[in-house]
């Protein structure tokens, strides 16, 4: 809009976008706006006017006042260069006698036709200026064109100049995300565009493919120049060069010259160990540099290497996706990790299209916390799966669902299909087992002074295999072990000599009788190289084998002990005397649960109170009293269990080695024998008598009150019965991150320390 304004003095108020041109008494006015202040000099108005921002016309004489008709849309920049990279901004846009809110944007070709770009997203917004975004370029230079359109006050067609998106070309020393390298040569992965290295040692050999890249002294370094923001960072980790702890801190940059600690990730465990370490801290907005710098502790070889893109968008991810199960029951947990979710994620089951909602009779499952808790009933049919996806909502109340988890229960065994070996734990009992480490079951076959191996995959803990070369008898031979194999009809032995094995007929020989420790992993010690040999796994040096090596140059091994068609739990025979009470202890873990004439307690001292509560299933090693609930004499064999965790304190102390003269003062406190003396049958001060083996004495610590003699009356809290008829409403139930509650739902929980599925 022009207006003319002849004989007049103008004062423009605030008018940084106001353009005041004056010559000859003549002013011209740009970019009007509705408003106008003119004093009551000026004698005649053409039409009514406004001047932007507050421009006023003072000391005015006879005027004509003259409203011009020029409509126009005008932009700035109406070119714009990009580089690369994903990008975003705003064009200006400022609108002259036009209808404004008939504005719109056009996307169009260099000729002005309608075009459309998958790359670019541009709108206007509620300014009327034009944002845009770019995504980042991996290909030639391109551009994109657009327009600004409305109609003027006649209805007219008003169009801005053409504006252009100019992004430059992809340039390769910049590597695009998300970055994936699955492990190889750093000659391979130097030439990756944005990668580089630096201290790098000689690669390995394939034998440690695909950890081949070495770091091997402090300060080395891996930097990967990125196309956009990073998210989370993945890196495949050998332990190669031994159990000495090793970290890598990884660092962002913007420049790639100043750095800044992102997080500082862990490396640690036994030689030859693979590991997948993750970053859980965010990049800044504006990092466009990864670099990963090794901290020696031992020297280390890097496999895949992951760089996500970054989002802000809510997602949940699983660790598993695929959870395939034997016909046996079991339980299990799955990683859970969430992103930018609103509300608190719940487990919804599905039928096999991920989309019909779905119920499993045979399993459940539950969130707990960063992971699903799921228990399975044991298989009698076919196979079956069941579906599941963790969901929740953003920020934007939308749906947010994990990819569809499928756990997969395998068919009742079918006779004459190999036999399952199931992983196994505590302490060591007689029976067929495989040997087992690192995807590597022992064999017979002995090369190199070694006996060598089969791969094996282990499936939720089980092996199934008709191979009989690696399936080893274990058996007692005195105070030793034997390891035999009925296929080789010979014994697994040692020679004598360090770094040694070898097959043997005869089981007496010292050579072919070991000792063993471990509950949970297990060291088979020779009995001639006691002090410094153990029957570990090889090095990986290239050369592979089970061998006796010295303590630590390998690492104690798995068993997995075969399950029986009819399993018959092993019993340990247990009596009560005429008395209807006695003092117990077992090397092995027992239940009691089903036993009916006999209950177990453990003693808890309350104050100068003592009390005795009873357990369903008792730990190796822990000293019980047992009675009779109808009184007087009883037998039972009580069968023996996978070793279980007592969840009380317990008083009494397991004997297992006769004990000839047991002192009443030990520790600063006072020991304690069940006795039935002149007071009745209690315990009485131990005073220098013998302990059999498989008793229990009561120890009350230093700090309670002394007495000569302890019953079952006002001194105790007596025998407090949790009788099989109980509700499971007055156990002790916790939940499983630990909690106590007050009653059991549907779910899974912990009952007087066993797990209970509650349906």
């Amino acid at each position: 809009m022009l207006v003319k304004i002849e004989d007049a003095t103008v004062t423009a108020i605030n008018g940084d976008n106001t353009t005041i041109a004056q010559g000859e008494n003549t002013i011209n006015i740009y970019k009007l706006s509705t408003e106008v202040s003119v004093n009551d000099k000026i004698t005649s108005l053409v039409a009514n006017i406004g001047c932007h921002n507050g421009v006023q016309l003072v000391n005015a004489k006879d005027v004509d006042v003259e409203q011009a008709t020029e409509p126009a849309i005008v932009v700035e920049p109406a070119t714009v260069e990009l580089e690369q990279y994903e990008a975003e901004g705003t064009v200006e846009v400022t609108y002259q006698n036009v209808e404004t809110d008939l504005a719109e944007l056009q996307m169009c070709d260099a000729e002005g036709n309608d075009a459309t770009y998958d790359w670019i997203t541009a709108e206007l917004n509620n300014d009327k200026n034009i944002e845009y975004l770019v995504e980042a370029n991996t290909g030639a230079a391109r551009t994109a064109y657009m327009k600004v359109y409305s109609l003027d006050a006649e209805g007219n067609d008003v169009y801005s100049d053409l504006i252009s998106i100019n992004q430059a070309a992809y340039a390769v020393d910049y590597a695009v995300l998300p970055f994936e390298w699955e492990g190889g040569a750093s000659s391979d992965f130097n030439a990756l565009a944005g990668v580089t290295t630096s201290g790098l040692g000689t690669d390995y050999g394939e034998n440690n493919a695909p950890y081949q890249i070495k770091f091997d002294s402090t300060n080395d370094y891996i930097l990967v120049k990125t196309d956009s923001r990073p998210g989370k960072v993945t890196v495949g980790v050998k332990m190669i060069g031994g159990a000495n702890a090793s970290s890598i801190k990884v660092q962002g940059s913007s420049d790639g010259q100043t750095f800044s600690d992102v997080e500082t990730l862990s490396i640690s465990g036994s030689q030859n160990d693979v590991i997948t370490l993750e970053t859980s801290n965010d990049f800044a907005e504006n990092d466009r540099f990864v670099k990963l710098v090794f901290t020696k502790g031992s020297n280390v070889g890097i496999g895949a290497i992951t760089i996500a893109k970054y989002t802000t968008s809510a997602s949940i991810t699983v660790a598993e996706t695929e959870v395939l199960l034997t016909a046996a029951e079991s339980e299990g947990t799955i990683g859970v990790t969430y992103k930018n979710l609103a509300d608190t994620p719940e487990l919804v089951f599905f039928a096999a299209d991920g989309t019909t909602e779905a119920e499993y009779s045979w399993l459940v499952a539950e969130i707990n916390g960063n992971n699903i808790s799921y228990m399975v009933e044991a298989n009698e049919g076919e196979a079956r799966t069941a579906y599941m996806k963790v969901y929740g909502l953003d920020a934007e109340a939308n749906d947010i669902y994990s990819e569809l988890i499928t756990i997969t229960q395998a068919a009742a065994a079918t006779p004459g299909t190999g036999d399952s070996y199931e992983l196994f734990s505590g302490k060591l009992v007689e029976g067929d087992y495989i040997i087992y480490y690192e995807g590597k079951a022992m064999n017979t076959t002995v090369t190199n002074d070694r006996l060598q191996y089969e791969a094996v995959s282990p499936i939720d803990n089980v092996i199934t295999t008709e191979n009989a070369a690696i399936v080893w008898h274990i058996a007692k031979s005195g105070d030793y072990w034997t390891i035999y194999n009925a296929d080789a009809d010979a014994y697994a032995a040692s020679t004598g000599a360090k770094n040694k094995a070898q097959m043997l007929e005869d089981g007496t020989d010292d050579k072919a009788l070991w000792t063993v420790s471990g509950t949970e992993t297990y060291d088979f010690v020779n009995k001639k190289n006691t002090a410094n040999s153990v029957n570990a796994y090889l090095r990986n040096n290239g050369t592979y084998g089970f061998a006796c090596y010295a303590e630590g140059t390998g690492g104690a091994l798995s068993l997995y002990k075969k399950v029986s068609e009819t399993p018959q739990p092993e019993t340990v025979k247990v009596n009560i005397s005429d008395a209807g009470l006695a003092t117990f202890s077992s090397a092995e873990a027992l239940d009691f649960t089903d036993v009916e004439n006999i209950y177990a307690y453990t003693a808890t001292i309350n104050g100068d109170k003592i009390s005795f509560t009873r357990v369903y299933q008792a730990p190796a090693e822990t000293g019980l009293l047992l009675r009779n609930p109808n009184g007087g004499k009883a037998e039972a064999d009580v069968p023996v269990i996978e070793n279980v965790t007592l969840n009380v304190e317990n008083a009494f102390v397991a004997v297992l080695d006769d004990i000839p003269s047991l002192a009443t003062t030990t520790d600063g406190g006072t020991n304690y024998i069940l006795n039935n003396g002149s007071k009745g049958i209690g315990f009485y001060k131990a005073n220098s008598q013998k302990v059999g083996a498989g008793k229990a004495y009561l120890h009350v610590p230093a700090g309670v009150g002394v007495r000569e003699f302890i019953g079952f009356d006002e001194e105790t809290d007596g025998i407090r019965q949790i009788e099989n008829g109980q509700t499971i409403d007055n156990a002790e139930i916790y939940n499983l991150s630990g909690q106590r509650v007050n009653k059991a739902q549907k779910g899974i929980y912990i009952v007087n320390g066993k797990k209970v599925v509650m349906k």
